[in-house]
């Protein structure tokens, strides 16, 4: 009994170290400003494509999300997207995204306008 819940527990772990538990973001970038920030390009990829925009307030280091957006693409084809996030005031922004599965994503604007 005790060798088949070791090769159970070992099992699960093998399982958890091999699959990823979440999709990490990558750092589109970070901007001063305020008013509306827009953030433009393209993204495309095989299967459906999905791009996730997180933007968040920066204070003393602390990150705190205030805009997210979502847009699905077509397989194999580049698809452009423009998010504006309205009426932001004077501060510090970070922008990040995931753009899955298998895709891949390019920014023309990230600017406050």
């Amino acid at each position: 009994m005790k060798v088949r819940k070791l090769v159970m527990l070992f099992v699960v772990v093998a399982m958890l170290l091999a699959l990823p538990l979440s999709a990490s973001a990558i750092d589109a970038g970070t901007i001063q400003g305020q008013g509306n920030l827009v953030v433009s390009g393209n993204f495309g990829g095989a299967g459906n494509p999905q791009l996730w925009i997180n933007v968040y307030s920066v204070v003393n280091g602390v990150e705190t999300l205030v805009g997210q957006a979502v847009q699905s693409g077509q397989m194999n084809v580049y698809t452009e997207f423009t998010f504006t996030f309205y009426n932001l005031p004077q501060g510090t922004y970070k922008i990040d995204y995931y753009a899955g599965p298998n895709a891949g994503a390019n920014f023309t604007t990230i600017a406050f306008y």
